[in-house]
């Protein structure tokens, strides 16, 4: 007879053999164990040695026909809650592809897989703290969690209610960022959670990839927030022995972020992407009331706007002179004159 060990749905042993499930009925002289058929109106009996592997004796016969269905659905259910328990990080969908593996997962079906996917979420609200209602509450929830990374470092490293500044980080990946020249730093408002402001995070570039390496939990953009948050990051690379001190750091075009970065280390080089430099200027032309205009297909403004987004491309020592020139063309545009031979004339003449 096949056994295989398990649990119930409250978590209570459990066992199936030939395709019928057992649960503990009571525990007997001699540690061995009396099980029942968990079928409703079901007498059939088990007697195993105290493991539940070795049967001893069986007593009636089921009443009742098995059910491969219901089997393989409840040691998915088992099996990926007790996974989904261990590694709160995973998806439960990746959770519950990885067990079909190990399943003849001929025998279930779509809504199957929807009741177990939801019984994955039950158990992760019951092992996790509620929600909290407050940043103060969040403050006090990380202190009860130990969060760890997958070599069992702290990965809350500073949680401080006064600044509001939560870091996420471990020593691996301290040490990784004093060691990297470059250093690529971004926040983000759309997923940033509740309570909070942004989720600014600090990457870096090493052995060819960009590893993530810090998160802030941000209450604000305040210049004193930055100071704040990057103080204690410096603090938390010294604790561990190591300096920050990059050479190099990529970054939006926030001149609070720069300004704090220049003051923390003034021989940096501060660089910045086209990507950022294109955001802000379609956000500048939108705060004007230019977006329509930059929509038609005709309009000379339109042309021109849409050129200035090519500047980013032309040598640093080009960009004052083309710039200068495009305003002038525009310019003789609105006037009705022909820009070409205007500039002409004045390139001879003077204005």
């Amino acid at each position: 007879m096949d056994i295989i060990l398990t649990e119930t749905n409250k978590g209570k042993r459990s066992l199936v053999c030939d395709s019928f499930r057992y649960r503990v009925d009571k525990t007997l002289k001699g540690e061995e164990i009396s099980w029942r058929c968990t079928a409703k109106g079901c007498k059939a009996r088990l007697r195993t040695d105290c493991t539940g592997t070795v049967i001893i004796q069986q007593k009636n016969t089921h009443n009742h026909d098995t059910s491969d269905r219901d089997n393989e659905r409840h040691l998915l259910r088992v099996r990926s809650k007790r996974k989904a328990d261990d590694d709160i990080a995973q998806r439960p969908s990746k959770i519950i592809r990885t067990e079909l593996q190990n399943m003849d997962e001929a025998n279930l079906k779509s809504e199957d897989i929807g009741s177990v996917s939801k019984a994955i979420y039950r158990k992760r609200r019951k092992s996790h703290p509620a929600l909290p209602k407050s940043r103060e509450e969040t403050h006090q929830s990380l202190k009860k969690i130990n969060i760890q990374s997958n070599k069992f470092e702290n990965f809350v490293q500073f949680n401080d209610e006064q600044t509001g500044i939560i870091i996420l980080t471990c020593p691996t990946n301290l040490e990784c960022l004093c060691s990297v020249p470059e250093i690529f730093m971004d926040g983000t408002y759309k997923y940033c959670p509740k309570f909070f402001k942004q989720l600014y995070t600090i990457h870096g570039y090493n052995k060819g990839n960009y590893v993530p390496l810090v998160f802030c939990l941000l209450p604000g953009k305040s210049e004193e927030i930055y100071v704040n948050c990057f103080s204690s990051i410096v603090k938390l690379c010294s604790d561990q022995g190591h300096t920050l001190q990059p050479k190099a750091v990529h970054v939006d075009f926030e001149e609070r972020v720069m300004k704090v970065m220049k003051d923390f280390f003034p021989s940096i080089e501060i660089k910045c992407c086209r990507f950022h430099l294109g955001q802000a200027w379609w956000r500048k032309i939108q705060k004007v009331g230019l977006s329509q205009q930059y929509k038609e297909l005709d309009s000379d403004i339109s042309k021109w706007l849409k050129g200035i987004f090519g500047i980013a491309f032309l040598a640093p020592d080009e960009v004052a002179d083309c710039f200068a020139w495009t305003l002038t063309h525009v310019y003789f545009t609105f006037l009705g004159m022909d820009p070409n031979t205007c500039l002409f004339y004045c390139s001879r003449h003077g204005p």
